[in-house]
């Protein structure tokens, strides 16, 4: 068993009652107790309720904003307002367009949502 000396705080072996000689600062001293290492250890940690809060607490989060959704016209599960892709069933959702150039810049949105790179 492991027995710490009173005057230098050496580890030394011997057992509970025993005169032992510590091999540091050489005095004799009765071994009282062995050394218990949980004790030990759970003195040099600190808890955690004791650690400041800078590293206890995350910052909160934002409120995330609401999102519209619709009906995905193929599968019919619920989907993001704004997508021009169902992200279930991948069939592109085509817009009602009335002009020639509705219909070019919707395709180029789709081109640059569908196709980054």
């Amino acid at each position: 068993m492991h027995v710490r000396c009173p005057s230098c705080k050496a580890v030394n072996e011997g057992k509970k009652g025993d005169l032992v000689r510590c091999k540091a600062c050489k005095k004799v001293f009765e071994a009282k107790r062995s050394i218990n290492y949980k004790r030990e250890l759970d003195a040099e940690v600190p808890d955690i309720k004791k650690r400041p809060k800078l590293f206890r607490n995350k910052p909160p989060k934002p409120p995330e904003a609401p999102v519209e959704t619709k009906l995905c016209d193929y599968c019919a599960r619920e989907i993001d307002a704004r997508a021009f892709k169902c992200p279930h069933c991948e069939h592109l959702l085509i817009k009602q367009v009335d002009t020639e150039e509705e219909a070019s810049s919707w395709l180029t949105d789709i081109k640059t949502k569908l196709f980054k790179h």
